[in-house]
């Protein structure tokens, strides 16, 4: 009744139809989307392919991924998944679609060496729940601001520290340099260059230097609404905290016409703490990227442990739609890696994991003894201190949207 199967280029004009007509449906489209779709999907030359599902020759389900090793995740450089542009025709719903895509895309990843996957849901009430079936869980860490610029207290700047526009492209890179050292706050997705490129050419992409070195910058964004002047912190990155009120003075400076900031960062930046008026300050948890293991032992290989780490633990674990996981393993921490081996059934593991509680584990949005402790996995208590020692809680964000 439907075909799975790798999209083609004349079947690019149809997809994208569906995906704004489903796009438009749930009230969540942005125009800016059809560029991607037309331009960057399915093309495989830069490792981004797509897949669809057909019914008499109609396009009725898209689902597109590429491949990231531009980060830096639990201390090392994972190559990840991206998945991006998912949708099912509303006729077409809830009769297993999705599923079958997967099916494909999962083994197509591991062949591509992929061993983790990472998306945004959608807001669709059934996204998100219909992406756990598939073993994926929220582990992202990020928070979204609303202030008014009166909010702000009167601060005190290091006054060795300078601001200049950048206006040359070439200097994405010193960015780039500021936005790895974000990776202390946690495992960090960066921003592709292009966009980093494109900042620039717009205007209004500021550095701050102390004695010649970058550290730290903001672009600044505007747009004119019914409310007022808004502006929005982009690419904000700061190689230490002390630059915080340098950028904020800055923001200070340009918003005199500014009704509402708006700044998505980490949870962990102590925003409240350069307010004199917290009620002039809006928060609400922004943080929406899931994530799932895709390929267990690669993954296990990529990632850092702490130096001092020694520990040693078993498991099982019971991962039905990438089933060459499914087997039992034995861990251990040696030198500042996680080193991983099959086991098979001759072992008794310490504890079993289903692929949802391996992502709630290797997310690290909670700690694995908070887990247990609520009940979301099941096991010792001394094992899951074991595990925060593998995997200890980690603040992931993704700069960058997909």
């Amino acid at each position: 009744m439907y075909e799975i199967r790798e999209a083609r280029e004349e079947d690019r004009e149809q997809t994208v139809d569906m995906l704004v007509r489903v796009f438009k449906e749930i009230e969540s489209f942005e125009e800016v989307w059809v560029e991607s779709w037309k331009n960057y999907m399915n093309k495989p030359e830069h490792e981004d392919w797509d897949y669809i599902a057909t019914h008499n020759g109609d396009v009725v389900a898209n689902l597109a991924f590429f491949a990231n090793s531009h980060n830096l995740i639990r201390g090392g450089v994972v190559r990840f998944g991206g998945v991006w542009a998912v949708a099912t025709d509303t006729k077409h719903r809830r009769k297993g679609i999705l599923r079958s895509l997967y099916e494909q895309v999962f083994h197509i990843m591991k062949k591509k060496e992929i061993t983790l996957s990472i998306l945004e849901p959608s807001p669709y009430e059934g996204a998100q729940p219909a992406y756990e079936r598939m073993g994926y869980e929220v582990v992202e860490k990020r928070v979204h601001h609303e202030f008014s610029p009166i909010g702000l207290r009167s601060l005190q700047t290091d006054e060795t520290i300078t601001t200049r526009l950048l206006d040359d492209e070439k200097e994405w890179k010193l960015v780039a340099e500021l936005e790895k050292s974000m990776a202390r706050y946690g495992s960090t997705v960066f921003t592709w260059p292009g966009f980093l490129i494109g900042g620039i050419k717009a205007g209004n992409f500021y550095v701050f230097e102390r004695d010649g070195v970058p550290v730290g910058c903001v672009n600044l964004g505007f747009s004119t609404k019914d409310s007022g002047n808004e502006m929005y912190m982009m690419n904000t990155y700061f190689a230490s905290n002390d630059v915080i009120p340098s950028i904020l003075q800055l923001v200070s400076q340009k918003a005199s016409d500014v009704t509402k900031v708006v700044w998505n960062c980490s949870s962990q930046i102590p925003v409240r703490t350069f307010f004199q008026n917290v009620h002039t300050l809006h928060t609400k948890v922004d943080g929406a990227m899931m994530m799932r293991i895709v390929d267990f032992e690669g993954y296990c290989k990529s990632i850092k442990v702490s130096e001092e780490a020694s520990e040693e633990l078993s498991l099982k674990l019971i991962d039905k739609e990438c089933p060459w996981n499914d087997d039992t393993y034995r861990l251990e921490c040696s030198k500042g890696t996680l080193t991983v081996d099959r086991t098979g059934d001759a072992t008794s593991p310490n504890l079993t994991l289903t692929s949802n509680e391996l992502s709630r584990i290797v997310g690290g949005a909670e700690a694995p003894s908070m887990l247990q402790e609520m009940g979301l996995i099941n096991c010792q208590p001394e094992d899951s201190e074991k595990l925060d020692v593998m995997f200890p809680k980690d603040s992931f964000i993704s700069y960058f949207r997909f």
